[in-house]
């Protein structure tokens, strides 16, 4: 997070999660102040894979899809920023079962390894 803002970038998160456990989990990982915005599966009607709460942040951001980049970990999210126009990052689950990722730009196995996508 720290090298996007560094470069003057926009973050929104667009989550299917509940909005308080969204700000619970950008609180407790010390992200609140680096997301310019959060969108939460209230905040659309249609629920991913639709790509609705992806266009909704695209909007809150003021850029096209060409101009942004989406991680994602579940193939439901995936085909929901694929379908926004996104670039789409996988974040390889450390945990748990294997995903199918397949349909990503990009399997990542760090946040980190995001700044190396930017370009």
């Amino acid at each position: 997070m720290n090298a996007l803002r560094s470069r003057g970038l926009k973050v929104a998160v667009a989550s299917s999660s509940a909005a308080p456990d969204i700000m619970k989990m950008l609180t407790e990982g010390g992200l609140k102040a680096m997301v310019d915005f959060a969108f939460s599966g209230e905040d659309c009607a249609a629920h991913k894979p639709a790509p609705d709460i992806y266009l909704k942040a695209l909007n809150a951001l003021g850029l096209t899809a060409d101009k942004a980049i989406a991680v994602e970990d579940s193939p439901t999210g995936i085909a929901s920023a694929k379908a926004a126009g996104l670039k789409v990052l996988a974040l390889k689950p450390r945990h748990g079962e294997p995903l199918d990722q397949s349909a990503a730009d990009c399997i990542i196995t760090r946040l980190m390894d995001v700044k190396e996508h930017l370009d």
